[in-house]
């Protein structure tokens, strides 16, 4: 999940994100970047506008579940280059000892990039400080494991929150798993892009039928 949140208010903010886990899922990855994205980006006010500000190409994978995963800071539109600045991975902690390390390193004010593993089920990571008048860019990675039944790997595609105006899916074959699989969404097959690191679907994932299948 590459995640974009604006703070448009004038005064520096605090925030928490959770998200719930689907079954047979734990977090593996949690990384916020430090920079404010542009001088540009104070002018952005439609949070509908909010998702086009994510990478239009992302950087492929190197390899699947990779300790260290590697994302752009950097790309250009027609309107304005956005450098988010430096990627900051974060520690999955238990939440005592988060929650005592989140409060003493915001009495510096500085970003504690800390994440919150509350279950099996629920994941949470307090973000500060979120700057006036500008977006915090977080990125979230979990690995989950499919379990076949008659033939075929159902992925669940995450249940979007209301507000949320569009976002996509894509998938990445980083091995040799699906060369030769076929990807459906409800009855629609995608059709695959072979790119340099193996082929890639590109999938609406605000698509009503909420489960991506791998035959």
């Amino acid at each position: 999940m590459d995640l974009v949140f604006q703070n448009p208010s004038s005064e520096t903010l605090s925030g928490t994100i959770m998200v719930a886990l689907p079954d047979r899922a734990s977090p593996c990855y949690l990384g916020m970047f430090l920079g404010r994205g542009s001088e540009a980006i104070q002018k952005v006010i439609d949070p509908g506008m909010l998702p086009g500000l994510l990478n239009p190409a992302p950087s492929l994978p190197d390899i699947l579940l990779a300790p260290e995963i590697s994302l752009s800071a950097k790309w250009e539109t027609e309107q304005v280059v956005f450098d988010w600045g430096e990627l900051r991975s974060a520690q999955v902690v238990e939440p005592v000892k988060g929650r005592k390390t989140y409060e003493s390193v915001t009495r510096l004010r500085i970003d504690p990039a800390l994440a919150e593993w509350a279950g099996s089920s629920t994941f949470s990571t307090r973000i500060f400080p979120i700057q006036p008048q500008s977006l915090k860019r977080i990125v979230f990675a979990y690995d989950q494991s499919l379990i076949p039944s008659d033939g075929k790997i159902v992925f669940p595609l995450p249940t979007l929150p209301k507000d949320v105006r569009n976002t996509r899916l894509i998938v990445h074959d980083v091995s040799t798993s699906f060369r030769k699989s076929s990807v459906w969404v409800g009855q629609t097959e995608v059709k695959p892009v072979r790119t340099q690191a193996g082929l890639m679907w590109a999938i609406d994932s605000s698509s009503p039928d909420r489960g991506v299948a791998f035959f």
